[in-house]
């Protein structure tokens, strides 16, 4: 693997996309500041997050279509690694989940 010790990241988080295809996420902080990823299907990705958490040391995370509102949103911790999965919905579209903590 990588050596990542040598990031400035004061915490890090791991998504896990169990998706068929690639998604976009967020990680947001109270200052606004916000981490971008998009992820592949069936990959693996680390949120390097720089800077003051929500208290219970959470973050905002969400799964993102460019535009609009959060196809998913929720506050969690970042000391599990968060997996995104969903279903298709009959009318088109996906519903998405993940595991927040």
């Amino acid at each position: 693997g990588r050596d990542w010790s040598s990031d400035v990241c004061s915490s890090d988080l791991q998504i896990r996309n169990t998706l068929p295809f690639s998604i976009l996420t967020h990680v947001i902080l109270p200052s606004r500041a916000r981490s971008v990823a998009r992820i592949n299907g069936g990959e693996t990705q680390r949120h390097c997050i720089e800077g003051e958490l929500y208290p219970e040391g959470q973050v905002n995370f969400r799964v993102v279509s460019g535009m609009g509102p959060p196809l998913f949103s929720c506050m969690t911790r970042i000391d599990k690694t968060i997996v995104v999965s969903g279903r298709e919905k009959p009318v088109g579209g996906w519903d998405y989940q993940a595991t927040c903590q």
